[in-house]
């Protein structure tokens, strides 16, 4: 169509102000029974809008140029009038009804849903399913069947092949790393977190955002806590892959994640081993003693076969993703702390946490290869200007930042770091 300005309804005027026309999907409303600037046509679009449009053309011409263009519309009165308030809250409704059936908007919201629920890298034709389904308001059977029904859009995600086919398991695309406070709740949740003496877990108790950089409606700027477009640095950014939460794992906050899920393990929700917990008591840390825990995980399976423990875990952990290699690694570390199955509970915990399997929502698959080094990037030889970023938030080895080389101080730097020294 290029009708684009709108027009009254028709149907407000007197009965014999205007006659109609019946096309194929139109209606034409005639003033004075012809065709005019004054016709008004009724359709309905591709998102079922019932939309009247004025069978009329505004261009604005540049003069002495052939160029021109679309007069744009104008709700306000170059007046201050009554009206104003009135215009005003119509030119906002006409936006965010512009930006709402935006021909982009389904496939963005699709793709940016697809990396929440799903993978980092959908491919088009999951995207273009689940655009569809969101335009639509439909999935199969479910859905309302209006523009923008999220029940169908989400429905599109979880049920689509793009997400539940049994081939995306060998696909190394597929899958995402996944959020820190996913993690952190799946493992207090799963293993069944349980208050110790009448104590309340509020959210002060467990200050996520300080440790892992990231808490429920914690947003840390108006662009999340990650960039949906995030490329990391690399074998991942080699082959163009993007990684949102990849920007949550930096050296520090992976060790805050660790050491607090090992501490709660270990101790409960407490401040030992630099946990979750809040306060400075550290006078009881001792594995298995939950003296000054908020609350500790509760799970204890019912099973006493090694291999059926690590089986039962692996389900709640990695939703049964747990490879062969890995999980023999969990059952001998399991077995080695019999009789004591309390304790070959917490190492195995340990072990699974601290898996790929856990870390990420994909299938982990091992070659048996050692992994190559990646290439010294070669000098263009031309003049650049290069900008030195040093992190200062932890996990620098500073010893080996700056190596004193020529004083006296280099062989008490050899005996300190022996192994990892570096040479002149």
């Amino acid at each position: 169509s290029k009708l684009y300005i709108g027009a009254y309804d028709p149907l407000t005027y007197n009965d014999d102000m205007f006659s109609k026309e019946f096309g194929e999907g139109v209606i034409a409303y005639l003033a004075g029974g012809a065709y005019s600037s004054s016709t008004v046509f009724e359709v309905e679009d591709s998102f079922g809008r019932v939309r009247l449009m004025k069978n009329s053309i505004e261009t604005v011409r540049v003069k002495n140029s052939e160029y021109s263009f679309r007069n744009a519309p104008s709700f306000m009165s170059l007046l201050n009038e009554e009206s104003a308030e009135r215009d005003a809250l119509n030119e906002v409704n006409a936006l965010v009804d512009h930006l709402l059936y935006h021909q982009n908007t389904a496939p963005f919201i699709a793709s940016r849903l697809i990396q929440r629920f799903a993978t980092s890298n959908p491919d088009p034709i999951y995207v273009s399913s689940v655009a569809k389904s969101f335009r639509t308001g439909k999935y199969g059977s479910l859905g309302s069947g209006k523009y923008g029904d999220l029940a169908a859009t989400v429905s599109a995600i979880l049920l689509d092949p793009g997400s539940q086919s049994a081939v995306l398991d060998a696909d190394p695309y597929h899958g995402s790393i996944r959020e820190p406070l996913t993690k952190a709740l799946h493992v207090l949740r799963s293993m069944e977190i349980k208050l110790e003496n009448g104590k309340k877990v509020l959210e002060n108790h467990f200050p996520f955002t300080e440790r892992i950089f990231q808490m429920a409606h914690s947003f840390p700027s108006v662009f999340s806590f990650f960039l949906p477009e995030n490329i990391p640095s690399g074998r991942p950014g080699e082959a163009e892959l993007t990684s949102p939460e990849a920007m949550l794992t930096d050296m520090p906050k992976i060790i805050n994640m660790l050491n607090g899920l090992f501490s709660a393990i270990k101790y409960g929700v407490s401040r030992c081993n630099n946990g979750f917990g809040r306060g400075d008591n550290e006078s009881n840390c001792q594995e298995g003693n939950f003296t000054d825990a908020v609350a500790r995980l509760s799970f204890d399976s019912q099973f006493s076969d090694a291999n059926d423990v690590v089986t039962e875990l692996s389900t709640l952990l990695t939703g049964g993703r747990l490879g062969v290699q890995n999980k023999q690694i969990v059952i001998e570390a399991y077995i080695s702390k019999l009789p004591d199955k309390e304790a070959g509970m917490r190492i195995a915990q340990q072990l699974i946490i601290s898996s790929p399997e856990f870390q990420s929502s994909n299938t982990v698959v091992k070659n048996g290869q050692p992994r190559l080094p990646l290439p010294d990037p070669q000098p263009k030889g031309v003049p650049y200007k290069a900008v030195v970023y040093i992190m200062l938030t932890g996990g620098a080895d500073s010893f080996n930042m700056l190596v004193p080389m020529r004083c006296s101080t280099y062989y008490d730097y050899i005996r300190i770091r022996r192994g990892v020294e570096q040479r002149t």
